[in-house]
């Protein structure tokens, strides 16, 4: 059995391959023509997922898969949420390249208060993806509003505007944080821009 796991496990594309054909838990699969239901795919998959990360743990993808994978087990409880948030983390720490894996983390730890932790997950994304600026800055000035750093938001919400001015969000944003910030005034003002482009 451990040599099937390795072998499955030694490149990236086979394991997606396996993964997808067999233990693919977000529908009803067949594995070896079998119907299972998706509870047990979950099952399955999760025990699929842990040996392959054992036997090979740099497989960036394998962690993705398995929070994914702990994401929808049911119950949808806390210590589900809290096994699917260190897979997500443990993928990103291995430069995963699946960019939701790092929304769902940040996600997972601003509801924690988890300020620090969230930060390092936004400069993790802007090291694997530099080109990606508007998701790089929304990281940013989600974390300044939670944060309450009005101040930032306005200038996060500047570079969005002279980047995408054709779009509602820098608008949005740098009405929200001046709403923040008691300036109600200049709030309406990028309020009504908003709804402007958006007409």
């Amino acid at each position: 059995l451990n040599i099937l796991y390795k072998l499955q496990a030694r490149d990236e594309l086979s394991y997606k391959i396996y993964f997808n054909e067999h233990f693919n838990p977000f529908v009803n699969t067949k594995s070896d023509s079998v119907n299972i239901d998706r509870e047990t795919g979950l099952a399955q998959a999760i025990k699929f997922l842990q040996k392959t990360s054992k036997l090979d743990p740099s497989l960036r993808d394998v962690s993705y898969y398995l929070g994914m994978a702990y994401l929808n087990k049911l119950p949808a409880d806390r210590s589900n949420r809290v096994l699917a948030q260190k897979a997500f983390l443990s993928a990103i720490t291995k430069n995963c390249l699946i960019k939701s894996a790092y929304d769902y983390a940040f996600t997972f730890l601003i509801d924690n208060g988890e300020f620090g932790k969230a930060q390092d997950v936004v400069d993790k994304y802007e090291l694997n993806f530099p080109e990606d600026q508007i998701s790089i800055l929304l990281f940013k000035v989600n974390l300044g509003m939670q944060l309450r750093n009005f101040d930032t938001v306005v200038e996060l919400a500047k570079k969005i505007i002279k980047h995408f001015p054709d779009t509602t969000k820098g608008y949005m944003i740098m009405a929200n944080a001046l709403y923040a910030k008691r300036d109600t005034e200049s709030a309406d003002v990028y309020y009504d821009k908003a709804i402007q482009i958006d007409k």
